[in-house]
C-alpha cells in the first residue's frame, strides 16, 4: 500500500527499471522440539500483564508475557525498536505458540497460534525492519480467537488463520490465493510492493482468519511519515468501511486506551526436580542428586551372584541387591550359607526377600548413606517376621565397634516392640504382630525434644532421644538384617523394600511414599490413606502410585511415576487436597476398539488409542476453593516415552501435536469422548497443559488420529515378564507407562 501523486505510473515505472530487487518472503516452520533441562517450578516466567484476555481467556494463564507496548496515535519507527514498556524477548525460553492481546478502550481480542518465528522471540513483536527485514505473509496453525467484540468469529483449533507482518508498503493484490481475496480491496490477502517502495514505508502488523473472510485484529502505518496522515490505523474485527484490514482508517487517536501485549508459551521437557520427582511415591530423585540415598525393592536389581550379573529367580539365593536411588550402592554377601533368598509373589504379588535368622543371612555395604553425625533423616521399610522375643534388626548405619550414638537402626526388640535405635540411645515403642506386614517409618527431625516420629502403618508414635548423643557413625557402613558390631540381631521374615532418606521428610513427602507402599503391598494404612485404586473393587491399581498433595502447609506439586507425569498448576490450595494415581497393567499395547466416531476421528486415517489403564483419586478440600467448580483448578498430565521405556526403537512423539487426544469415557467400558487435544510435543514428552481437575472424574485414556505419523507406542523387543526368575517387573511396568492409558479417576470431597 502506498499514497502517491497523479504521476505514480512514470514513478513506478523508473523504479522497476533502476531497482533489481528480490524480496524474499520468509515462510517460516516451527523449530523441532526442544528439551529444556529445567523444571517448570524452576523456570523463571515473564512478568505478568492485567489485561482483559487475561481476565476473560483461561488460555493465557499458560503463556509468558515478551513484550507490552502502548501503541501511539502516530508513529514512523522508520527501522527503530518500539518503545515496549515491557521486553522479554531475551529471557523467554523455548517456546511452540504465540499469542496476541490488543485492548482499544473497552473492546479486546486475544489470538493465538502455533510458532511461525522459529524460535526467534525478537519477531513475535511490531515487524520492523532492524528485527525482521523479510517479514512473515503466511497462513498459521492451530489458532484460537476470543473477543468481546461482536461479530469477530471465536474458536479454537482454527485451521483457517493468516499474518500479514510487514513494515513495507503494500497494494490491493493476491499473494497467498486464499479463498475469496479481493484484487480490489485491502483485506486479508494482499501483495509487498518491493519492487516500488523496497524500503520501510507503511507497515502492517495484521492476523486473519481468512476462512472467516475475517481480519482478527490489525495496526497499520506504523512506519510511514509522521503527519502525512493524522493517525495509525488500528481495529478488531473487519473494518466496515472499504478496506477490511483497516487499511487507509488513520483512527488510532479515536480511542483513549491501545496496548498491544504479546505472549509465547514456553515449553520444555518436565524433568524431576525440586517440586517432586521419580522416587517411591514420586519423593525424591533417581539421579543420586536429591536426598533419596537407598531404594531396595525386590522387583528390582536382585540377582544370585556377588558380580550382579545372574537375576536371582524364585527360591535362589541372593548375593547382591542392588540400589535403585541412583546412588549406586550394592549391598552383597559372599558366603552362601548366610545369603537370603528370593520369594516371587510375597505380598499382594509381589517379591520379597527372605532372611533365615538360624542361618544368619543378611546383606551389607561398606560405604555409609548418612553423613557422620547426620541426626536428620528418614528410613521407610516393609516388612514381616515370622520371629517373637528376639532383637532384630531390619537396616541400619554403623560405627565398626560400639558406641554409644553412633548407630541409627530400625529395630525389632524382644519385646515384641520396634522403633529406633541409637545404642543406648533409643525409642522403640511400638507392637508389632508376627507374620503381619508392615510399614514402618523412622524419622529424626534434629530437635531437642520429640525428635523421633514412629509411623506404624501411617499412625505416629513420638519420643525424645538425646540429641546431643546422637551422632551416626560411617565406619561400619551399612546392613541389611543384622548388627553391624554385633554380628547379630539377624532379621528373620520378609524385607521386600528399604528407602532412606538423609532429611526429615515433611507429612507430605511421608504421606506419598506411605501410600506408595501401601497400595503396592496391600497394606492397609490407619491414617492418611489416600488411594483407593488399590481396592479390589477398583481394580487394584497397586502399581508405581505416585502423587502430588499438599499437607501441613508443604506442597508436593510434580510426581513422576514410569512414564507418567501431574504438575501442578493452580489445584493445591489447601491442606488435605490430594491427588494419586497408579495402574495394574504390566505390559502396554495398542488398540482400536471404543474410540470416538464423530468429530476427526470419522475420517481419522489411522487411530488407535492405549490399553494400559491410569486410576486417578483426587482429594480435594473444599473449605477453601472447590476444584468441582470448572475452570477453577488445573493440572498438567504429560507422557514421558523415556521414563516409561518406550523409546526403545527409537520412536518418540511426532507428526502434528493434534493428532494426540486425551479421551474420556463416563465408565470402565464404552465409547471414549474427545475432551482435549494436546498442548505440545517437547522432546520425547506428549504433554497437556492445564487440564481441569473437575473433568478429572471418570476414564480416560490418550489417543492419536494417526499412529502412522503419531506414534502411541513402541514394539519392545527382547523383555519379558517372568516373575519367577525375578526380572525386573518395575522395568516392564515403566515401559508400558510411556504411554498413557485409561486413567480410572473418583473424587472425594472432604468439607
Amino acid at each position: 500500500m502506498y499514497h502517491k501523486p497523479s504521476s505514480s505510473s512514470f514513478l513506478s515505472r523508473l523504479l522497476r527499471a533502476l531497482l533489481a530487487l528480490v524480496m524474499v518472503v520468509a515462510f517460516v516452520v516451527a523449530a523441532a522440539p526442544v528439551t529444556l533441562a529445567a523444571p517448570p517450578e524452576n523456570r523463571v516466567s515473564a512478568p505478568a500483564a492485567i489485561n482483559n484476555c487475561e481476565t476473560n481467556v483461561a488460555e493465557t494463564g499458560l503463556y509468558s508475557l515478551v513484550y507490552q507496548l502502548t501503541i501511539p496515535v502516530d508513529v514512523d519507527y522508520n527501522g527503530a525498536m518500539p518503545a515496549y514498556s515491557v521486553d522479554n524477548s531475551a529471557t523467554v525460553g523455548a517456546y511452540d505458540r504465540v499469542g496476541y492481546c490488543l485492548e482499544l478502550d473497552s473492546q479486546w481480542v486475544w489470538v493465538s497460534m502455533d510458532d511461525f518465528t522459529g524460535g526467534n522471540a525478537q519477531q513475535t513483536g511490531v515487524p520492523v525492519i532492524s528485527v525482521n527485514p523479510n517479514g512473515f505473509q503466511q497462513t498459521v496453525s492451530n489458532m484460537t480467537v476470543d473477543s468481546n467484540v461482536a461479530g469477530v468469529t471465536t474458536g479454537s483449533n482454527i485451521t483457517t488463520g493468516n499474518i500479514e507482518f510487514w513494515h513495507n508498503c503494500y497494494i490491493e493484490d493476491v499473494t497467498l490465493n486464499l479463498p475469496g481475496a479481493s484484487s480490489s480491496t485491502y483485506d486479508y490477502d494482499d501483495k509487498i510492493d518491493a519492487i516500488n517502495y523496497p524500503q520501510s514505508c507503511y507497515g502492517s502488523m495484521q492476523v486473519h482468519n481468512y476462512g472467516a473472510g475475517q481480519t482478527v485484529f490489525a495496526w497499520n502505518q506504523w512506519d510511514y511519515n509522521v503527519g502525512a496522515r493524522p493517525a495509525d490505523d488500528l481495529g478488531i474485527g473487519n473494518n466496515p468501511g472499504t478496506h477490511p484490514d483497516w487499511t487507509f482508517a488513520a483512527n488510532a487517536g479515536s480511542y483513549t486506551t491501545r496496548t498491544l501485549y504479546v505472549y509465547v508459551r514456553e515449553v520444555s521437557a518436565v524433568t524431576p526436580g525440586a517440586g517432586g520427582g521419580n522416587g517411591p511415591g514420586s519423593v525424591g530423585i533417581t539421579d543420586g542428586s536429591s536426598t533419596l540415598e537407598v531404594w531396595l525393592k525386590a522387583d528390582a536389581g536382585v540377582f544370585a551372584d556377588t558380580g550382579c550379573t545372574t537375576t536371582a529367580a524364585n527360591g535362589t539365593d541372593v548375593a547382591c541387591w542392588q540400589d535403585q536411588s541412583g546412588n549406586g550402592l550394592v549391598y552383597t554377601q559372599a558366603t552362601p550359607s548366610q545369603q537370603p533368598n528370593y520369594v516371587t509373589g510375597a505380598q499382594n504379588g509381589q517379591p520379597a526377600i527372605q532372611f533365615n535368622r538360624s542361618t544368619s543371612d543378611y546383606l551389607a555395604s561398606s560405604s555409609a548413606v548418612l553423613a557422620a553425625g547426620d541426626d536428620t533423616f528418614t528410613y521407610v521399610a516393609s516388612w514381616q517376621t515370622t520371629t517373637t522375643g528376639q532383637w532384630q534388626n531390619v537396616f541400619e548405619q554403623n560405627a565398626s565397634s560400639v558406641q554409644i550414638g553412633r548407630r541409627a537402626s530400625l529395630i525389632l526388640s524382644p519385646s515384641n516392640i520396634y522403633g529406633f535405635a541409637g545404642e543406648g540411645n533409643d525409642f522403640h515403642p511400638v507392637p508389632f504382630t508376627a507374620a503381619q506386614y508392615n510399614i514402618s517409618t523412622v524419622l529424626l527431625n534434629g530437635a531437642t525434644s520429640n525428635n523421633v516420629l514412629v509411623y506404624d502403618e501411617g499412625s505416629v508414635t513420638i519420643g525424645t532421644i538425646n540429641i546431643n548423643t546422637q551422632n551416626v557413625d560411617t565406619s561400619g557402613g551399612t546392613a541389611v538384617g543384622r548388627a553391624i558390631t554385633k554380628n547379630d540381631e539377624f532379621f528373620d521374615g520378609q524385607i521386600p523394600e528399604i528407602i532412606v532418606f538423609s532429611a526429615a521428610l515433611n507429612d507430605t513427602e511421608r504421606i506419598l511414599v506411605e501410600n506408595y507402599l501401601s497400595a503396592k503391598y496391600g497394606i492397609a494404612l490407619s491414617a492418611n490413606d489416600l488411594y483407593a485404586g488399590d481396592d479390589n473393587a477398583n481394580g487394584d491399581f497397586d502399581l508405581n502410585v505416585a502423587g502430588i498433595g499438599q499437607f501441613g502447609g508443604n506442597q508436593h506439586t510434580q510426581a513422576h511415576a514410569a512414564g507418567m507425569i501431574v504438575v501442578d498448576r493452580s489445584f493445591l490450595n489447601d491442606d488435605g487436597d490430594w491427588l494419586l494415581f497408579g495402574h495394574n497393567v504390566a505390559a502396554n499395547s495398542n488398540v482400536t476398539t471404543d474410540l470416538p466416531t464423530t468429530g476427526d476421528w470419522a475420517t481419522a486415517p489411522n487411530s488407535q488409542r492405549w490399553a494400559r489403564s491410569f486410576y486417578i483419586d483426587v482429594t480435594d478440600n473444599t473449605t477453601g476453593v472447590d476444584c468441582a467448580t470448572p475452570g477453577t483448578c488445573t493440572v498438567d498430565i504429560i507422557f514421558d516415552f523415556s521414563e516409561g521405556g518406550m523409546n526403545g526403537s527409537g520412536i518418540v512423539p511426532a507428526g502434528s501435536v493434534s493428532n494426540y487426544r486425551l479421551l474420556k469415557r463416563t465408565g470402565t467400558t464404552g465409547t471414549f469422548s474427545d475432551i482435549a487435544t494436546a498442548t505440545a510435543i517437547v522432546g520425547d514428552q506428549v504433554q497437556f497443559l492445564g487440564v481441569d481437575v473437575s473433568l478429572l472424574g471418570s476414564n480416560f485414556t490418550l489417543g492419536t488420529l494417526d499412529a502412522g505419523t503419531s506414534p502411541t507406542a513402541v514394539t519392545l523387543e527382547s523383555v519379558e515378564l517372568i516373575s519367577e526368575a525375578g526380572v525386573d517387573t518395575r522395568m516392564l511396568l515403566a515401559i508400558a507407562l510411556g504411554v498413557l492409558g485409561g486413567l480410572l479417576v473418583i473424587r472425594r470431597t472432604r468439607r
